[in-house]
């Protein structure tokens, strides 16, 4: 394991399920937890008005320079959402980037069977590590998290 990684990134395609775990993890680890959506939110107070009145391009680089600060934090869980996450992972390169695969039938609102393939092999080939979730049971998840981490960090 990469000894230079400050945080561990927590996605999945079912993104309340992702909070819930990053939420537990980060207790049960001691740690920090940030929402990287919760902070924009708050960041821009109302992203609706700003992209309103702003437009586009001012609100993606407010966007985007609240997850620059999210990368500088330090022993911290955070989270994201796939539309976030696709758009800006490439900046979290100090943190140990964590995909919770899902079925298909426990994702978010997903439409169609492409849309959950699409997104699966995006997450799949962006992630540091993918650990199969069977259902949406936050403990199970954040032990084999723990379990996962132990076992990278035995390996280095």
């Amino acid at each position: 394991m990469n000894k230079e990684l400050i945080n561990i990134m927590i996605v999945s395609l079912n993104y309340n399920f992702s909070k819930s775990v990053c939420e537990r993890l980060a207790n049960k680890m001691d740690m920090q937890y940030a929402d990287c959506y919760d902070l924009i939110v708050y960041d821009l107070m109302s992203p609706k008005e700003v992209l309103e009145k702003c437009g586009i391009e001012y609100f993606k680089r407010r966007e985007r320079a609240v997850l620059k600060q999210c990368v500088d934090y330090y022993n911290t869980v955070l989270t994201m959402n796939y539309d976030l996450f696709k758009d800006n992972h490439e900046i979290f390169n100090k943190s140990l980037i964590i995909y919770l695969l899902l079925p298909e039938d426990k994702v978010d609102k997903v439409t169609n069977k492409i849309v959950y393939e699409n997104r699966n092999t995006f997450f799949c080939s962006h992630c540091d590590s993918i650990i199969e979730i069977e259902d949406c049971q936050t403990d199970k998840a954040v032990d084999k998290i723990i379990k996962m981490m132990g076992e990278l960090y035995e390996n280095s």
